[in-house]
C-alpha cells in the first residue's frame, strides 16, 4: 500500500478544503480498478475521510465518463426591446422564445483536490 502526503494542513475555520493524504486501498490483482482513502480538511478546519474508485483503464485523452443530465426547457416572454421577461406566462400576448437552463453545483472533491462544478445528484 502506498501513501501520498501533502504539504501540512493550517487548521481553522474559514479556509479552503484541501486534500492531506492517499492511501491506495486495491486489492491485489485488480486490473481495471483503483480504491483510495482520502484524508481531507473541509473549509472548516475539520478532518474528513472519502473513499473513491479510479479506473485505470483511461486512455492518453483522460475521459473515459458518460454524463446524463435533465434540461429545463421552458418559454420565455421577450420584451419590446427583444430582451427577456423572466416571470411571463406563455398564455398572453406577444412574442416568445424557448429557453433552457442547466443547473450545476460547485463543491469540493477530494480525489482532484479541488473545487469543482458538477451537475447534482442524490
Amino acid at each position: 500500500r502506498q501513501q501520498h502526503m501533502s504539504k501540512q494542513v493550517k487548521q481553522g475555520g474559514g479556509g479552503r478544503a484541501k486534500l492531506v493524504s492517499s492511501e491506495d486501498l486495491t486489492p491485489e490483482g485488480f486490473r481495471w480498478l483503483r480504491l483510495n482513502r482520502l484524508s481531507y480538511v473541509d473549509r472548516r478546519g475539520s478532518k474528513r475521510q472519502w473513499e473513491s474508485a479510479e479506473r485505470t483503464t483511461r486512455g492518453s485523452s483522460g475521459v473515459d465518463a458518460v454524463a446524463i443530465y435533465a434540461r429545463c426547457v421552458y418559454w420565455q416572454k421577450l420584451n419590446e426591446d427583444g430582451g427577456d421577461d423572466v416571470g411571463a406566462s406563455a398564455t398572453g400576448g406577444g412574442l416568445y422564445t424557448k429557453a433552457e437552463k442547466l443547473v450545476l453545483v460547485s463543491q469540493f472533491r477530494p480525489p482532484v483536490d479541488s473545487t469543482v462544478l458538477e451537475l447534482p445528484a442524490g
